[in-house]
């Protein structure tokens, strides 16, 4: 079973998802350097999409198979180690406002990763 996270931060929502679900985090998109370092030091066999903006999520649906989602809010606005410029700011707005559609198509299991 896989889980697919968005705006991952540091993963710690992911660990849970592991953790409870058993679901292992296969692919996360997150843009921020930082955080996608300790993404890729927690979860080094997961791809990193990069910014959920520009990811073609129908290829993603035939790529993998995912059997959750786990998503972070956007907080670069409101972190206190952001901007704070609020809710309405240039990240979290736009990406607080996205569907992310992942159907059913060919798929790679978690396992095999």
């Amino acid at each position: 079973m896989s889980n697919l996270s968005l705006c991952s931060g540091y993963g710690g929502l992911d660990l849970a998802v592991e953790q409870i679900t058993g679901n292992k985090t296969l692919v996360y998109a997150e843009n921020d350097q930082y955080a996608a370092r300790v993404m890729a030091a927690r979860f080094p066999w997961a791809a990193n999409l990069g910014d959920i903006s520009k990811v073609r999520w129908a290829e993603v649906a035939q790529d993998y198979r995912i059997d959750s989602l786990s998503a972070g809010f956007p907080c670069r606005n409101i972190s206190n180690a952001g901007t704070r410029d609020g809710i309405n700011g240039q990240w979290s707005k736009p990406r607080a406002q996205r569907t992310v559609p992942v159907a059913p198509g060919r798929r790679r299991s978690a396992r095999a990763a």
